[in-house]
């Protein structure tokens, strides 16, 4: 140890050995940040990686040796061979490459390994590297030294390859920089105190060896180069890669189409500002916002106009809105918006207010004038709740209220709405075992002749005995089956008990079901009817399907491949609601329907609206061009009865005819009568009084 100590101290050149010193600490720390982006690589990059890795730190260890060594002062003639010089550095890569590919593989103890090997490498390029030293002697080495010089770089280099860092961050670079600093430096100055160089005046050293001086400036140039060149690439790639990052970052927080802030984003925001909101002792309003009419640009323009007046509507709400204000899409023609106030709640619906102004002003495209509108609902932080989902629930609720209210489309949360989601909610529980309990049934509403007031056939109609509820209105539970899915199974149900019970009906008696857009999206759904044909040996002709424009206005193509293979079946496809869509004309034109419903609030506003009178008017007679019968709905009142006698109107369904007759009621009616729907029985009149 006294020899490594006076080796140090005595023989070496102070200047070159800080020198040699620095670059070691500034190579490893760079090496070890290129570990970490070689380990963070992809499978592609990673030799590529490794490869650059590897030359860095191989040179570091090369440099830091030959500085060293040229500061070392034996006080005889000494030069360096070029060839064996070149091959340490040669040796310190390779030896690195290697150290690098076992420490960054998944074996067991690979790290220990790794740094072992590098350990090893270093030992095996300075001894090469001594021997690259010519002097006017013979060189002798201590063998203990030798060892011990070995043993000092490999479990140094184990150490240090064991605190490996996991980032890029120079607090954890510290330890394992250090440790490698000191598994080079040790293994060097150990390994030149195990040299002892015996003067001998017959030994010459040749001329055409490399100086001293002009080697020193060749290796550092060499390191500065090399290591420059790692860091640069480092440098680039962590910037590219920060960059990617930033759009990783971008497209995980914002909307692509509008560039406005997503759902993620607005959930982040919300619980920063109910901090905010928290720390000043404000208020934070929450403001859910859907559009209006939205899908009437859509179906009549084409998507790619609703996408573009979607951006139109983002950019007109980010470009007014002030610091505290913040408005995010969270769905399709979905909004959220935010606004910190003082704890005025007229604060709160002026903001609404102002969305509200600015989403329904007019738009151009094209020519074009577009025009939408908005309903909002508004939660207040702290008094509708504190969590950011909670208070976004109970927004939503109240938008939802908005979209149905005739006057107001700015709604403010109360309680109540929560009692009417949990009323749902046990609605929603009920329904998935009603069928088990029987307690849905079908009611039947006649369909007439206008002309002769024939019985022709009947309309299926859903209704729900609820044990404790009563009736349940269907307007209030089918909404519901539709929004859980089990519309499905439950549409199954009333299409197989339809045709049961129409199947003991004349044959002239058609049963018509409606279809739910649920239904029609099963592409199984032809195969559906065909096994409740079966099942029940109904007669194909006798069942009318009814679906309405919007069901097939939402998957056009693949709602008409379902109707013609239904078509095939036998059955007969009525379009419901006819009148009501935006684009009858051209669905007309597409498909061969064997029935046109009119929808009834035409029907029901013929006293008091010209313009719906000419619109049924129109229907009929575009409807008898084509060939294609009409049967008018929602017809209550003899005068709607004459309107259509006289437009020659096919058939009618109504009230004025009858309300919805349960199961048996129609059954005796077929048996007693069969053609004509005429009630004597004055204990049928009082039943019908009570069916709804």
């Amino acid at each position: 140890m006294f020899r490594v100590l006076n080796c140090f101290t005595q023989e070496h050149e102070f200047g070159l050995v800080v020198l040699a010193a620095v670059f070691c600490v500034i190579g490893c720390l760079i090496s070890f940040q290129l570990v970490v982006r070689t380990r963070r690589s992809t499978r592609e990059q990673k030799f590529g990686w490794l490869f650059l890795t590897a030359v860095a730190a191989g040179s570091v260890i090369w440099t830091t040796h030959f500085l060293a060594m040229l500061g070392y002062e034996p006080n005889i003639t000494h030069s360096y061979d070029p060839s064996t010089t070149l091959l340490s550095w040669f040796i310190a890569i390779i030896a690195s490459v290697l150290a690098l590919y076992v420490a960054l593989s998944n074996m067991k103890y690979s790290l220990h390994v790794g740094g072992a090997l590098f350990g090893a490498g270093i030992g095996a390029m300075h001894y090469t590297g001594m021997s690259a030293i010519m002097v006017a002697g013979t060189v002798e080495y201590d063998a203990v030294l030798i060892a011990a010089s070995i043993v000092f770089g490999m479990g140094l280099g184990a150490v240090a390859f064991h605190f490996c860092p996991q980032d890029t961050r120079l607090k954890s670079h510290a330890l394992p920089t250090g440790l490698l600093v000191l598994a080079i430096v040790s293994l060097h100055f150990t390994g030149m105190g195990a040299v002892l160089i015996v003067p001998d005046a017959t030994i010459s050293v040749p001329e055409s060896l490399i100086a001293k001086e002009f080697l020193a400036l060749c290796i550092t140039a060499t390191m500065v180069v090399i290591v420059g060149t790692g860091l640069a690439a480092y440098t680039i790639d962590h910037s590219s890669e920060q960059a990617a990052l930033a759009q990783y970052r971008h497209l995980a927080l914002h909307d692509t189409l509008t560039e406005l802030p997503n759902r993620f984003q607005a959930t982040e925001v919300i619980e920063s500002w109910i901090k905010k909101a928290e720390d000043s002792a404000g208020n934070l309003a929450i403001i859910a916002i859907d559009l209006n009419r939205f899908k009437v640009v859509n179906d009549v323009y084409g998507h790619s106009t609703g996408d573009k007046l979607l951006k139109k509507i983002a950019e007109r709400l980010g470009n007014n809105l002030s610091g505290n204000e913040f408005v995010a899409r969270v769905g399709g023609d979905e909004f959220l918006a935010m606004v910190l106030t003082k704890g005025n709640e007229s604060e709160a619906i002026d903001f609404a207010r102002k969305l509200v102004a600015l989403i329904s002003t007019p738009y151009e495209y094209e020519d074009r004038i577009l025009s939408v509108g908005a309903s909002c609902g508004v939660a207040l932080y702290p008094q509708d709740g504190r969590e950011a989902e909670e208070l976004t629930l109970r927004a939503d609720l109240a938008m939802y209220r908005g979209k149905v209210d005739p006057v107001e489309n700015i709604i403010r949360y109360d309680a109540t709405m929560d009692e009417q989601v949990r009323k749902r909610s046990e609605l929603s529980l009920a329904l998935r075992e009603a069928i088990d309990k029987d307690e849905l049934v079908l009611y039947y509403q006649p369909q007439t002749d206008v002309k002769s007031g024939d019985l022709v056939g009947f309309e299926a109609l859903i209704r729900w005995n609820h044990p404790e509820r009563g009736v349940v209105s269907p307007s209030e539970f089918i909404p519901i089956l539709e929004e859980t899915g089990l519309i499905v199974p439950i549409g199954r149900w009333v299409l197989e008990t339809a045709c049961k019970e129409a199947k003991n009906w004349p044959s002239h008696f058609s049963i018509a079901v409606n279809v739910s857009p649920a239904q029609i999206a099963d592409m199984d759904f032809a195969k559906t009817v065909h096994e409740c044909l079966i099942n029940s040996g109904l007669n194909p002709k006798q069942l009318e399907l009814e679906i309405t424009e919007s069901l097939l206005m939402d998957d056009y193509e693949r709602t008409l491949h379902i109707l013609r293979q239904l078509k095939n079946l036998g059955v007969r496809i009525a379009m419901d609601d006819f009148g009501t869509g935006y684009s009858s004309l051209s669905t007309l034109q597409a498909f061969p329907f064997d029935k046109l419903k009119i929808d009834r609030s035409f029907i029901q506003k013929l006293d008091a609206s010209e313009q719906s009178a000419t619109i049924v008017r129109a229907v009929i007679s575009l409807a008898r061009s084509l060939k294609i019968p009409v049967l008018a709905e929602g017809v209550e009142n003899i005068e709607h009865l004459d309107f259509l006698k006289l437009e020659n109107c096919d058939q009618a369904q109504g009230y004025l005819i009858s309300k919805p007759l349960p199961e048996y009621f129609v059954k005796n009616f077929v048996e007693r009568s069969g053609k004509k729907l005429v009630i004597d029985d004055e204990i049928e009149i009082e039943a019908l009084a009570k069916v709804s």
